[in-house]
Order: structure tokens, then sequence, then C-alpha cells
């Protein structure tokens, strides 16, 4: 056995260890005992524990093992697969290196300038100058603006109210902060809008946070303005900070661009908004963001992550300006492209004569499920018979179950591959049945009612 001593002796004892000049017995004992532990364990935190594998990583599983049949398409996932500007990877090349460095703090000078192109971006958009009270701010994405957002002010068992359906990530992040996550349901017959009466109703009162999502994952529903000003004044009313994921906001159709929260005069005496450069301007890494909204919660949540060490990098904030600076001929081109694509769809499921919810933004299409099947059900039937992924209604949340999501981020010969699989295998069409939209609201008002 070799020696406990801190000196790196080195010798090696056969047996027993010998007893030690000047310690006791005890010290001799405790440290056999410790040498013969083989394992330590180490439990989950209980918030973490609720995280439970998704429907997709088990679908996404079975299609890797799937060793027979047509090639797996993935049309489930969102990742952008449009390429970076020209001029935007040239600057990525150039300080490709700068990228591999970490710097525990940002240059002063690229964080100034960023800032200046970001806050003539939003002035543009909400068609304001931006008041005293908002501040703007990069983040290192918008999940990661989301998850330290509660984790910098949600109190143990403090309330979020998060929409139903939506991105799972949200229930997550109320989780890790150790917060109760309290949906509320969106219904297709309110364009699925919230009602903030309804919202008064749920169990134990106001909330901390009510997160809106709009364009709104998984639907491609929006929100006008009038929207936004009902929940800045509920926010106000009720004490209650309103945080909108503007994440899908520059993927629009007919040109009818969506209208950001802090479009709304003095949103930002109570709102957040966070907005995307993944999708935006289709760059998947390194992940960067915006927060801009009620200064002192943007101002907390930067000085938060810088002392994180997860501050966007130089690498990122050079490649952001750049983006910044193109940002119209971006979103031209993206919308350009994504029209193509909704027509695409559009065309394959009337084809099947399949219902789904036309989409005002974003880049997904909501589809009802055409038969009394369950989302995941026809999910994994979709998947065994023509080798085609997509994501299940019910992973969204309890109120997406009857309906299941396609993605527009996968190219066109990809998605016009798709709608052929499917008409081999669904040619004949659904069987006729009356749709379970009216039952499946009824469900979820009466849950909603009984959470009160």
């Amino acid at each position: 056995m070799l020696c406990p001593c801190h000196f790196g002796c080195g010798i090696v004892y056969p047996g027993k260890l010998p007893a030690l000049p000047g310690r006791e017995a005890g010290y001799q004992t405790g440290i056999e005992e410790v040498l013969r532990v083989k394992k330590v364990i180490v439990e989950k935190a209980e918030p973490i524990q609720r995280i439970a594998a998704t429907y997709p990583d088990v679908l996404e599983r079975l299609a890797t093992r799937k060793k027979s049949g047509p090639e797996i398409l993935n049309v489930g996932r969102i990742v952008p697969d449009l390429p970076l500007h020209p001029e935007v990877e040239k600057v990525a090349s150039e300080h490709f290196r700068e990228g591999l460095v970490w710097s525990p703090r940002p240059d002063a000078k690229l964080v100034g300038e960023f800032k200046e192109l970001a806050t003539g971006y939003i002035e543009e958009r909400i068609g304001q100058k931006l008041d005293r009270f908002t501040a703007v701010a990069p983040i290192p994405g918008v999940k990661q603006g989301f998850l330290h957002l509660f984790l910098l002010y949600l109190e143990a068992k403090e309330k979020v109210f998060l929409p139903d359906p939506a991105f799972p990530f949200f229930r997550q992040a109320v989780f890790s902060a150790k917060g109760e996550a309290v949906p509320y349901s969106l219904y297709a017959r309110t364009d699925y809008l919230p009602n903030f009466d309804a919202l008064d109703g749920l169990r134990g009162g106001p909330p901390k946070v009510l997160v809106l999502n709009y364009p709104h994952s998984p639907t491609g529903a929006a929100a006008d303005r009038n929207f936004f000003e009902q929940a800045v004044a509920w926010g106000s009313l009720k004490n209650v900070l309103v945080a909108n994921d503007f994440t899908y906001g520059e993927l629009y159709y007919d040109q009818a661009p969506s209208v950001p929260l802090l479009s709304v005069p003095k949103a930002a005496k109570a709102a957040v908004e966070f907005f995307s450069f993944t999708h935006t301007f289709n760059l998947p890494a390194p992940k960067l963001g915006l927060a801009v909204g009620k200064r002192e919660v943007v101002e907390n949540l930067e000085s938060y992550i810088m002392s994180l060490g997860i501050y966007p990098s130089n690498f990122a904030l050079r490649l952001g300006i750049e983006l910044l600076k193109r940002r119209r001929e971006i979103i031209s081109y993206h919308n350009q492209i994504l029209a193509e694509r909704k027509k695409i769809v559009a065309d394959g499921l009337a084809r099947l004569g399949w219902n789904f919810w036309r989409p005002k933004g974003g880049c997904f299409v909501w589809v009802e499920v055409p038969t009394r099947a369950s989302s995941l059900a026809f999910a994994r039937k979709v998947l065994r018979k023509t080798g085609v992924l997509v994501y299940p209604g019910n992973y969204f949340g309890e109120a997406g179950e009857g309906y299941f999501r396609l993605s527009l981020a996968v190219p066109n010969e990809a998605l016009s591959s798709v709608f052929v699989r499917l008409q081999a295998v669904f040619s004949s069409g659904p069987k006729k049945f009356k749709s379970l939209d009216k039952l499946r609201n009824r469900l979820f008002e009466k849950r909603d009612k009984q959470s009160a």
C-alpha cells in the first residue's frame, strides 16, 4: 500500500500501513477506511431530477438504431441550415484564433460598438428611441438569458407563468432555479394568445415572472401591439416582470414583420425582451443574443453573466457587429428562403388533407395529428414507416397533445422528399373523424380551473 504522507516519498508498504510518527491511532484507522471506499454516490438535486428525457431524445435514439429502410430525414429539430453572409464568414476566418482564447473581460471598445449597433437595430424595430428606463446588453444566447434571469431573481418555490404549449427549456430553466412552473393553456380559437382574466385565476396568485413567446414556438402564432399593451398593463398592475422570447421575431412571411413587446411605449418599466442571433442571422455558434428592457434587470443580468465568466467573447462580439451592419440584407434573404419552404410544406399538407395552423412567424408548422393516435404514437409510426422524424406535440406541453411540429430549417429538396414519403404511406388520406380540438380545449380549460 502506498504511503499516505503528503511528501511524495513513494514508499509502498505490504499489508497494513505502519504507525505514522506523531499520529494518533484514530488517524491511522481513518486513512484505512478512506482507502477502502470504492465510489462516492452523488445524487442530482431534486429540481434537476424533475427534468426527464424528452420525446425527441427518445425518437432520435430510435432513429440512430434504425438499420434498414430509407435515410432518416429529421424535420423536427430547428438548427439553422443557411450559410453565413460571405463578409461575416471572412471576418470569422480572420479572427478565428481569437475565438479560441478565453478572456475574463471582453474588450470595452468592442462592447461599446456592439451596444451602439444593437441599440440602432432595436430602435429601428420598435419605431422609437429607447428611453432612460431601457438598457441593452449582449448575452450568450437566449436560453442562457432566461436561465440566468431566473437564477438571479427567483427564490425557492416562487412562481413563473409559462405558456403551454411552449419550448420545454422554459420549464427546465425554472426547475433549475428551484422555482415553480405554472402552465397557462393556449388555444387555436384564441390565436394561441392567453386570456389575462384567466391568468388571474391560476393557482397561488400572481407570479414573479410572466413568460411570453411571440412569435410562438411551436405554433408560429404572432402577437400584435394591442396584445402587448395588455400584457404590460397586467404586469404593471400585478407587479410582475413580463419577459418575451423574441427568438423568431425576424422570421416572418408576407412582408409583415412581427411586433416586439418593446414597441409599447414605456414597456421597459415592466418588461424585458430577448433577441437571438442564432435564428435571426443563422449563427448557430458562438451563441449570441440581446437582452433589452427594464434597466435594472438588464444591467444586473449583464453583471451576473460577466461574473460567471460566460459573457460573449470578443470573437462573438466581432461577428455580432458585422451581422448587425448587414441585418436588412440577411433578414430579407432568409425570409425569402423560408417563404419557399413554407409553400412546399403547405402544398404537401394540403395534398394529404391534413389540418395545420398557418404560421405568421418562426420556422415551423404546427400540424394536427390526422388520426386518433396520440402525438407520440403517430410520430413513432411516421418514423417507422417513412423514416421521417417529426416532433410530437406533447413534447411542448400537455396542451400540445394531438399535434406535431414540422421544421422549416431543412433544405428545400429534403422537404419535398418528406412529402413524397408521407404521400406514399398516407395517400388514402386520414380517416374521417370530427376534429378533437374542441374536446382538447374543454379538457385544458377544466385543468386550468382546477389549478386556480
